[in-house]
């Protein structure tokens, strides 16, 4: 394969996890509005992130 196709091939799985991640956010300020959110201690916030990474993953996953 040659290298401007592994960029390209790269790139779209970056834009896809960018529209993943912005789909989330989305969803999230929407929660935020309607009142359904959590309070995360700042020593929570790290495991906090790295379980919606793993969802976000499993979401792409999930695309095919």
């Amino acid at each position: 394969m040659k290298e401007e196709q592994r960029y390209v091939l790269h790139g779209s799985r970056e834009e896809e996890r960018i529209q993943v991640l912005k789909a989330a956010a989305d969803k999230g300020w929407a929660d935020i509005a309607a009142g359904r959110y959590y309070d995360i201690e700042d020593k929570d916030l790290d495991s906090f992130m790295e379980q919606i990474e793993a969802e976000v993953d499993e979401a792409m996953r999930s695309q095919g």
